[in-house]
């Protein structure tokens, strides 16, 4: 199996100090380390890979636990890669943190990242909160790198605040796309407001990107009441900071199902 997602030729991924940690192998692509989940060697999503963006301060086994490694019961591989300093260099504009003070060109990276494995099957992205816009950022400047994605918790920028132009038809590929946001998130308010930088509401991230597929690839989103700055399923991790917990809805299923809608 894991030889569909290795590259055997210039991927510069490093085995010799790799360890292992609870089902997860820690590795290393360029110069940041990333966690690798390999999928089952039977099922219909075998040969996917699902690439997982982490949310501002966390690292891969973090937002391995913070996501109840929900996302790797889906039955493919499972990617953890880290930003700079634990932060994505997304696309709003008024982002301060250390990756965005080094230009940090996370686009390229991910873009060879998700292509050093040499998938056989679908690649889909996904990203919480901070590596929700990274996913954002990712759909106008690398168009076509997923087969489709997940933003969980993270609305799009307004076009003072988002960095990337605005896509042409020649350069915007239609992306399956699911929103998941909680209704009473105290971080990015699902009403939108100033996230980094003014944000829009959840409907209108909709609306945006419902307007750019057209009829080529839809966009879903999931509301959830009583629901705070969370992955949500089973095992939902929070805090006082992130706001209520949701464990009735499973974020991980509802992708699933949403993958399965479309066509292969």
């Amino acid at each position: 199996m894991e030889k569909l997602f290795i590259s055997a030729g210039n991927a510069p991924h490093q085995w010799g100090q790799c360890r292992y940690a609870l089902g997860m192998d820690m590795r290393v692509f360029g110069s940041r380390r990333y966690g690798f989940v390999p999928g089952p060697t039977a099922g219909g999503r075998r040969d996917d890979l699902l690439v997982w963006l982490h949310g501002s301060t966390q690292s891969a086994t973090v937002t391995r636990r913070f996501t109840n490694r929900r996302f790797e019961r889906l039955g493919m591989s499972v990617a953890y890669p880290e930003g700079i300093a634990r932060h994505w260099n997304d696309g709003r504009r008024l982002l301060q943190e250390k990756t965005r003070e080094l230009d940090t060109n996370d686009v390229e990276y991910l873009t060879e990242f998700v292509r050093s494995f040499e998938c056989t099957g679908r690649v889909f992205g996904a990203g919480f909160s901070n590596g929700g816009h990274m996913i954002y950022r990712l759909l106008h400047e690398a168009p076509g790198l997923f087969d489709a994605a997940l933003v969980i918790a993270a609305t799009q920028p307004t076009p003072e605040n988002f960095l990337p132009a605005p896509p042409t038809a020649d350069r915007w590929r239609p992306t399956p796309l699911l929103l998941i946001h909680g209704e009473s998130d105290p971080i990015a308010p699902i009403a939108g407001g100033t996230v980094r930088g003014a944000t829009q509401s959840a409907q209108a991230t909709a609306e945006y990107y419902r307007r750019l597929n057209g009829d080529a690839a839809p966009v879903r989103l999931v509301t959830l009441p009583n629901t705070g700055h969370v992955v949500p399923g089973p095992g939902c991790v929070t805090s006082e900071f992130l706001g209520p917990a949701n464990e009735s809805v499973d974020a991980a299923k509802l992708f699933g199902q949403f993958i399965d809608e479309l066509p292969r």
